[in-house]
């Protein structure tokens, strides 16, 4: 069966739990005030998603002087999960619609992320802000991501970022609660304003 519409989806907080979140108290654990890890995190995510900081200066960044870096990277990434809804979604478009991976995240845990969970496989393609540069929700992202591949839905779970996608021409889905019908409602709507 040949496939039909280009879906674009986000990773975290749509296919996984955010880990950078999740593993705030594990960070406490170590020895990381709170605090002063929401603050770092904060501080340092636009330079994250650039590609800017990355690997070992990353953790150096986030845990010294209170905990190990090495300690930090393993509470952090073991604390992205699978969130079965997105993941069960993901599977079923993927029978009939090519599906493109669009985050911000760190290239380096992308490749942690296709070794640790066998859906990566499903995705034809991945635009990562990291790799070109520009992150969601700047508008510059979804123009390239367009151009690139030319979705026609794009799913994530903050509204900013769709607000963007639907300047650069797409339909958006908010994935919160059940939205795997909305993903298809949108496609249903390209596809008649395409042939009318």
């Amino acid at each position: 069966m040949s496939k039909t519409g280009v879906i674009a989806i986000d990773l975290g907080g749509v296919l996984l739990r955010d880990g950078t979140v999740a593993a705030q108290s594990a960070c406490e654990a170590l020895g990381i005030p709170p605090d002063v890890y929401r603050q770092r995190w904060h501080d340092m995510r636009p330079f994250v998603d650039t590609g800017q900081l990355y690997g070992s200066s990353l953790w150096r960044s986030l845990a010294l002087p209170y905990a190990d870096p090495d300690a930090v990277e393993t509470a952090v990434l073991d604390a992205f999960t699978e969130l079965n809804y997105g993941v069960i979604s993901l599977r079923e478009y993927a029978r009939c619609h090519r599906l493109i991976l669009a985050t911000n995240h760190v290239t380096d845990w992308i490749e942690i992320w296709k070794a640790r969970f066998p859906w990566f496989s499903l995705f034809s393609g991945i635009f990562n802000s990291a790799d070109v540069g520009v992150r969601k929700p700047d508008l510059a992202f979804f123009m390239q991501l367009r151009g690139r591949f030319s979705p026609s839905v794009m799913i994530d779970d903050h509204p900013a970022n769709l607000t963007a996608a639907a300047q650069a021409g797409m339909q958006t889905v908010l994935a919160t609660g059940m939205w795997y019908n909305a993903v298809l409602d949108a496609l249903e709507h390209t596809e008649r304003k395409q042939s009318a």
